[in-house]
């Protein structure tokens, strides 16, 4: 038996944020470049009397530790390696994702949702923006044609990762190289 190497890591295994972006342009938002900013434009949007929260499903802990500079898996210093979640960074991340859900951001089934019951909910408008585990083929293509297919003003775009510090853009992770290993027979 040989192991072939699927060869499509990469940016494409990043965390990735999606956007209704038509929600964003009627509420005159052009940009987003800090945390801040994130908040008050999240709380902008928010309405969960009309059941649209700003935020859904339960991957953003993995955009936001990229926002706060968190190493992607590990940090090596000196010989010494630190886990992601040990560090001060991914600390700061989670303290902001709490601000978050205690300023009632998330949609209330958050915890639970993933894959296909969370695209559903947000191609239906119940969140404006949707963490995806990664910019893969299947959420970015399925998401935008799901999105259009929903409503042609969706306009769905990836919110890339901004810095802590709202001076420009933070270091988006690179996958592995690869995403899985097809096993072939001799035969």
């Amino acid at each position: 038996i040989m192991g072939v190497p699927v060869a499509a890591g990469g940016v494409r295994t990043s965390p990735l944020l999606l956007a209704r972006w038509g929600d964003l342009e009627k509420a005159g938002i052009t940009s987003i470049g800090s945390p801040d900013e994130f908040m008050g434009i999240a709380k902008q949007l928010n309405n969960p009397g009309g059941t649209r929260w700003a935020l859904g499903a339960n991957n953003f802990i993995n955009w936001l530790a990229m926002v706060y500079g968190a190493p992607n898996g590990w940090r090596e210093s000196g010989g010494k390696f630190t886990k992601d979640y040990e560090t001060p960074e991914f600390k700061e991340a989670v303290a902001f994702h709490r601000q978050l859900w205690d300023a009632g951001l998330f949609h209330p089934d958050s915890a639970t949702l993933s894959g296909s019951p969370a695209g559903a909910q947000y191609y239906a408008g119940r969140w404006v923006f949707s963490p995806h585990a990664s910019w893969s083929l299947v959420a970015y293509q399925t998401a935008w044609e799901r999105a259009n297919a929903a409503d042609p003003n969706f306009k769905p775009r990836a919110v890339l990762p901004f810095n802590k510090e709202g001076t420009g853009r933070a270091a988006q992770y690179v996958g592995l190289g690869s995403t899985g290993t097809i096993s072939l027979k001799k035969a």
